[in-house]
């Protein structure tokens, strides 16, 4: 389970058609932060690859070609559309 801060949200800004002045703009950066990066593609699919329900479709996929006949496997398409539309 990941945690992430949740910032303050940025309230509307009252600036003219023109924008900020210079004073303004020069007054205002030292308040700005740089935004933290998003999440990575690797962190993205490890999250949704790595469930509870994908736990337990892989085990008894594996019970399944252990004990079973292996055409009962194509439930497995249930995971991998799970991990894609996770992912996309």
């Amino acid at each position: 389970m990941s945690t992430e801060t949740v910032e303050t949200p940025v309230l509307p800004v009252d600036t003219g058609p023109g924008g900020l002045t210079e004073a303004e703009a020069a007054a205002r950066r030292p308040r700005d932060r740089p935004r933290p990066p998003g999440r990575s593609y690797a962190s993205i699919v490890r999250a949704n690859v790595f469930t509870v329900f994908n736990l337990i479709l892989a085990a008894f996929a594996a019970l399944t070609l252990t004990f079973g006949d292996w055409r009962d496997v194509f439930f497995l398409a249930i995971l991998v559309v799970n991990v894609t539309i996770g992912i996309a």
